[in-house]
C-alpha cells in the first residue's frame, strides 16, 4: 500500500531534475524554449502597457480647440503641446481655466498662471454678483494666485504690467478689468487678447512717467470690393514669392489700450493726445507720408490715414480715440480699422464707449 506514493514521487524527481538540467546546461537545452520564452516576456509586457493606458486619462478639447488630458480620477491636466495657445478664460468654463493655471505654473509659467487667475477671479465675481457666497474655484484661485504673488513679491512692476488687465468671456461678450488703473469695458466675444512675454515689449517706466500698453484684435473679412481674378491671384504670389514670402498679411482690426502714470502732472485735459502721438511715431513727417488727418468729434477723435501694402496696394484706414486723464493717470483707446467696415466699427465703437467705467470721480473724457 506504500509502494505506490513512493513511485510517483521518484517519477516526479526525475522529470524535474531533467527539466532543470535542460535550462542550466545549456547543450541539454530545447531548441524552442528561448524562442517561447522571448514570446511570453513580450506578450507579458503587451499586456502591462495595455493595462497601464487603459482608460486611465482620455484626451479633450476646449471651446478654443486645446488639448487637457482628463484622468480617471477626475484630475485634469492641460498639454502644452503645439495645439496650445493662451485665452482669457470663460466664465461657464472657470473650473477649466484654473487646471490650466496650475498646468502653466508647474511647467514655470508663473506669470501666464497668475493673469490667467485674475481672470478666473474675475469671472467669479461677475458670477457671484452682490452674493457674499465665496465659491470653490474662487478660494483655490485666491490661494494660488497669492501663493504666486508673495513667492516673487521682489518682482512686483514686472507682475503689475504683465497681469493687469484681465478678462473674461461671459456669453457673447469679453470684458476687460483692470485693477492697476480702476476701469473696465466691454468688447463682444469675437476679440482676442494679444499676449506679450516680456515687460520691456510694453512697457517702460522713467522718474517722470510710466506707461504700459496692450492689444486686442478681431479678425475681418477680406475686402469684398477688391476681390481678385484667378489672374491676379497667381500675379500676387508670384511678386510675393519674389520677396521671399509666402502670403499677404491680412488686415486686422485693433483696440489699443494706452496707460500712463505721471508722478507729477505733465499733460492735461488738451494735451494727454500728444504724447501717444510721440509714442506712436507721429511726426509731422509721418503724417504726410500716411495723409494723416484727424478731426475732433463730440467725444474723442477720429483719424484717418493711408497703408501700402508690399504688393503696392493701398488701403484708408480709420482710427476711433477716445482719451481719459485725470491728476497724473491716463488711459488712451484707439480702434483702428480699414475704411470699408466702417459701420461694423461704429457697432463696436458704440459699445466700448457706452460699457467704458473708471472709479475715478469726475472722468474727464475729450
Amino acid at each position: 500500500m506504500n509502494i505506490l506514493p513512493r513511485i510517483i514521487r521518484l517519477v516526479s524527481l526525475v522529470a524535474f531534475s531533467a527539466l532543470y538540467s535542460q535550462e542550466t546546461n545549456i547543450l541539454l537545452r530545447r531548441p524552442w524554449i528561448p524562442t517561447v520564452a522571448a514570446e511570453e516576456d513580450q506578450s507579458y509586457n503587451k499586456i502591462q502597457s495595455k493595462i497601464k493606458n487603459a482608460q486611465s486619462f482620455v484626451i479633450k478639447q476646449d471651446r478654443w480647440g486645446r488639448n487637457f488630458k482628463l484622468k480617471a480620477n477626475g484630475h485634469i491636466e492641460y498639454l502644452l503641446d503645439d495645439l496650445y495657445f493662451k485665452k482669457i478664460p470663460d466664465k461657464e468654463n472657470t473650473l477649466l481655466a484654473f487646471h490650466e493655471a496650475m498646468t502653466l505654473r508647474k511647467n514655470g509659467f508663473w506669470l501666464d498662471s497668475l493673469h490667467l487667475l485674475e481672470g478666473i477671479l474675475f469671472c467669479e465675481r461677475l458670477n457671484k454678483k452682490n452674493s457674499s457666497h465665496v465659491s470653490t474655484i474662487e478660494r483655490l484661485a485666491t490661494r494660488e494666485k497669492n501663493e504666486i504673488i508673495n513667492t516673487n513679491s521682489d518682482k512686483r512692476d514686472r507682475i503689475i504690467t504683465l497681469s493687469d488687465p484681465y478678462g473674461c468671456y461671459l456669453q457673447d461678450k469679453l470684458k476687460i478689468e483692470s485693477s492697476s488703473y480702476s476701469y473696465n469695458f466691454d468688447l463682444s466675444s469675437q476679440w482676442s487678447w494679444i499676449f506679450f512675454s516680456k515687460e520691456d515689449e510694453i512697457s517702460e517706466k522713467k522718474e517722470s512717467i510710466s506707461y504700459q500698453f496692450n492689444y486686442l484684435v478681431k479678425n475681418i473679412k477680406d475686402d469684398p470690393s477688391k476681390k481678385l481674378s484667378e489672374e491676379e491671384k497667381f500675379l500676387q504670389t508670384y511678386k510675393l514669392a519674389n520677396n521671399n514670402e509666402l502670403y499677404l498679411k491680412k488686415d486686422k482690426v485693433l483696440l489699443f489700450i494706452g496707460l500712463t502714470k505721471e508722478k507729477k502732472p505733465l499733460f492735461n485735459q488738451e494735451n494727454y493726445f500728444l504724447f501717444w502721438d510721440t509714442k506712436r511715431g507721429l511726426t509731422e513727417a509721418t503724417k504726410r507720408s500716411l495723409n494723416f488727418k484727424r478731426k475732433k468729434l463730440a467725444l474723442g477723435y477720429q483719424s484717418k490715414f493711408s497703408k501700402v501694402n508690399r504688393l503696392g496696394v493701398s488701403t484708408e484706414f480709420n482710427i476711433k480715440e477716445y482719451y481719459y486723464w485725470k491728476r497724473g493717470k491716463g488711459i488712451f483707446l484707439a480702434l483702428s480699422y480699414p475704411s470699408f467696415l466702417q459701420e461694423e466699427i461704429e457697432r463696436d465703437w458704440e459699445g466700448i464707449i457706452q460699457s467704458f467705467k473708471v472709479k475715478d470721480a469726475d472722468v474727464r473724457l475729450y
